[in-house]
C-alpha cells in the first residue's frame, strides 16, 4: 500500500469507565495535548471524537487512531449502539483512588461484550498522582487491578498506569495502543495469507478487529467513513 496516496487505516477505540475517573481528560490529552484551564466538562466540547496518526512496525508506517469520548452519557447508562459500532478496542478506565470504579468495570465490559463479543480490550488506571484507594484486606487499587489483569490475560491485550493531569505516560500509553492494534491486525493478516495492508480508498474509514468466538482470531471489516452517524 502506498500511503502516500491512501489514507492510512483508522482503528476506532472508544473510552469506558465510571463517570469522574478521567476519561474526558485523557481524550483531552490525545485530542489536544493538554487539558483546558477552564472547567469544561464533556458536555461543552465541540466534538466527542478525534483521530491521530501514529507510526507503527520497523518502517513507522502511520495508522490512524480515532478516539471517542462518551461526553457524559455514562452517567445515565445511556451509552447508544452508535457509540460502540464497527470498535476495534476500548479502553477501560478506572480511578486508582477509587475502588469502586474498578469493581464497576464488570458493568462496563459486559455492556461492551453486549454491543460487540469482538472488541479488544486494555485496562488504564488513571489518577496515578493520587493515593491509591485501599481494599479491606489491605490490598490498593493498583495491586488489585493488576491480579485481575493477570487473571484475565486473555480479555486485556495491556494494562497502564497513567496520570492526564500530569501527562504521565499518557503519551506512551496511546503510542503502544496503537502499536499493539497493528500487530495483531498483522498477525491476523499473515495468519490468512494476506501479507499486505488492503488500501482504503478516500471515504472509506475503520480497520475493525475482534476476537471470534474462541477468543482467539481477529477478523477484519471496512466501514464507509461518515455512515450511520
Amino acid at each position: 500500500m502506498q500511503y502516500s496516496t491512501h489514507r492510512p487505516p483508522i482503528f476506532k477505540v472508544i473510552l469506558l469507565g465510571e463517570s469522574g475517573v478521567g476519561k474526558t481528560s485523557l481524550y483531552q490529552r490525545f485530542r489536544a495535548r493538554d487539558i483546558p484551564l477552564t472547567q469544561c466538562t464533556a458536555l461543552a466540547l465541540d466534538s466527542y471524537q478525534y483521530n491521530r496518526q501514529f507510526p507503527v512496525g520497523p518502517q513507522s508506517k502511520p495508522i490512524q487512531v480515532e478516539l471517542w469520548d462518551t461526553a457524559n452519557m455514562e452517567r445515565m447508562h445511556s451509552l447508544t449502539d452508535n457509540y460502540f459500532r464497527e470498535t476495534t478496542a476500548a479502553l477501560l478506565v478506572y480511578d486508582i483512588a477509587d475502588s469502586q470504579s474498578l469493581q464497576r468495570l464488570s458493568y462496563w465490559r459486559n455492556d461492551l461484550k453486549y454491543h460487540s463479543d469482538r472488541t479488544l480490550t486494555f485496562l488504564v488506571g488513571n489518577k496515578v498522582d493520587l493515593p491509591p484507594d485501599t481494599y479491606e484486606d489491605g490490598q490498593t487499587t493498583i495491586e488489585h487491578a493488576r491480579k485481575v489483569m493477570a487473571t484475565n490475560f486473555e480479555d486485556f491485550l495491556g494494562a497502564y498506569e497513567v496520570s492526564a493531569k500530569e501527562d504521565y505516560h499518557v503519551e506512551e500509553m496511546f503510542h503502544k495502543i496503537g502499536q499493539t492494534l497493528w500487530e495483531n491486525y498483522k498477525d491476523e493478516r499473515e495468519s490468512t495469507g494476506t501479507r499486505s495492508l488492503p488500501e482504503v480508498p478516500e471515504g472509506m474509514g475503520t480497520i475493525k478487529l475482534g476476537k471470534d468466538n474462541k477468543g482467539t482470531r481477529l477478523r477484519l471489516s471496512v466501514r464507509k467513513e461518515n455512515c450511520c452517524y
